[in-house]
């Protein structure tokens, strides 16, 4: 006789308690103490041995997507939500092209054109939309108590003669690049919190800003792994496939750059390359 496959997940007295009890919300926070109290109330009910305040959360930790820890000192704080876990088939790709439906969110964006690699307009968009989103991040903790990682940097990017991505024509790209928020953006004052961050930081690119709602849609997507200037086969590739599959180009080209490239090497450079796509002419 065979047993069925156990696992730390599902056969330890916690295992309940997370399946059926907690539910992942990126809008959500708990104190761990409550958290805690939640556990010991439910373990008394289904008459299993409690575990200790620590092994909990390390356990919600490990077990929840989304979820980067839990502070468990005296005094116990809220979740940190990992929002690229959240809504990971949307930040996550590999080497073979897949087909993923994007949703609507929020999104902090500055429009530009030209090389990025030698724009000044492009840098002067990145070191402000980081400072910008770091200060719409304490804003929406201070007002929710829910802390979140800052997302990775995107850029939507065209041009007239599409052809110029596959040619490498930099100089005509078009671009937005942008930093996705989470929801509960639209619960501060924004505007407001953004003009105090130009004001004390001096950000080359302030007021040029926006936030503003944005989704693929029904989108092919692969991974790129290396320097952004040799993307060019890597983005035929992606053509190929949507041409086999009778698929026809809408939107932009989109890139999510997973990797900081100020402490990665270009070689090491993790792009999600997108392109929104439809079976309608």
């Amino acid at each position: 006789m065979t047993g069925a496959c156990c696992t730390k997940s599902t056969c330890d007295d916690l295992a309940g308690f997370v399946e059926w009890v907690i539910v992942s919300d990126p809008d959500a926070s708990i104190k761990g103490s409550v958290l805690y109290v939640t556990y010991r109330d439910w373990a008394s009910r289904e008459g299993v041995n409690a575990w200790s305040a620590r092994a909990v959360n390390e356990a919600v930790v490990e077990r929840m997507d989304g979820v980067a820890k839990v502070k468990s000192a005296l005094g116990l704080s809220s979740l940190n939500i990992d929002l690229k876990k959240t809504y990971r088939p949307h930040y996550t790709a590999g080497d073979e092209v897949d087909i993923v439906d994007v949703p609507v969110r929020p999104y902090l964006m500055i429009d530009g054109e030209g090389d990025p690699s030698t724009s000044q307009a492009y840098a002067d968009a990145v070191a402000t939309l980081y400072p910008l989103a770091y200060a719409l991040r304490k804003a929406i903790k201070e007002a929710s108590g829910t802390a979140y990682t800052v997302m990775p940097l995107e850029g939507l990017w065209w041009a007239d003669d599409m052809s110029a991505f596959r040619t490498g024509d930099r100089s005509v790209w078009r671009w937005t690049a942008m930093i996705c928020q989470p929801e509960k953006v639209s619960e501060v004052p924004s505007d407001e919190v953004i003009r105090e961050a130009i004001d004390r930081k001096d950000l080359p690119a302030g007021g040029l800003e926006r936030i503003e709602s944005f989704g693929d849609g029904p989108a092919a997507q692969i991974l790129h792994v290396g320097p952004y200037s040799e993307e060019g086969p890597t983005i035929a590739r992606l053509q190929e496939f949507i041409d086999s599959q009778g698929l026809h180009l809408v939107g932009h080209h989109h890139e999510i750059y997973l990797s900081d490239p100020r402490r990665t090497e270009p070689a090491k450079n993790r792009t999600i390359i997108r392109q929104p796509v439809t079976r309608t002419a």
